[in-house]
């Protein structure tokens, strides 16, 4: 009788109960990883598209040409203005007193009226009068321009019609 529970125990041991959660873990995570995975490709995934009906060539309307793009850029250097656009860069506007090697003075008490923002209002209004639709304009200046001569230099291009001046990345 003995033997026979022995034998029983040992069967018992050997089929043993087999342990389904770590299993189910692994299945539940995959089947949650991939339902986010696929909501995440199917709203990506998306492309809107809209079939034009059938038109004869002839009876496309003429396409209008768009103005083209100024891109007016004021650059504010040590020797003077650089005024540029898509068409083309204008000769520098240089200082009215310009110190040794031609360069404008970085001091702003001397720096603040060595600019000329007669030259540069006149320039600015000429490009306007050929791009009358322009309002935006870029702004940039080297590292040391002093402060007061952006301001000045903004509102040059403000009193010429660019109304939406945006300074570049890396004025200070």
């Amino acid at each position: 009788m003995r033997r026979e529970i022995a034998a029983a125990e040992e069967a018992a041991h050997e089929g043993g109960e087999l342990n389904l959660v770590p299993y189910l873990d692994i299945v539940v995570n995959t089947v949650i990883f991939m339902l986010a995975t696929t909501a995440l490709t199917i709203g990506v995934g998306n492309i809107d598209l809209v079939a034009r009906r059938y038109v004869p060539p002839s009876q496309y309307p003429a396409a209008v040409a768009a103005p083209p793009s100024l891109d007016l850029t004021v650059g504010v250097t040590y020797s003077g203005f650089v005024v540029g656009g898509s068409g083309a860069i204008l000769p520098t506007i240089p200082c009215k007193r310009p110190l040794s090697r031609g360069r404008c003075p970085a001091r702003p008490s001397r720096g603040i009226d060595a600019y000329d923002y007669a030259t540069l209002g006149r320039t600015l209004r000429d490009v306007k009068k050929r791009y009358p639709s322009e309002r935006k304009a870029i702004l940039t200046a080297d590292r040391n321009v002093p402060y007061e001569v952006l301001i000045r230099s903004m509102d040059a291009l403000r009193a010429s019609g660019f109304d939406r001046v945006t300074l570049s990345a890396g004025v200070q």
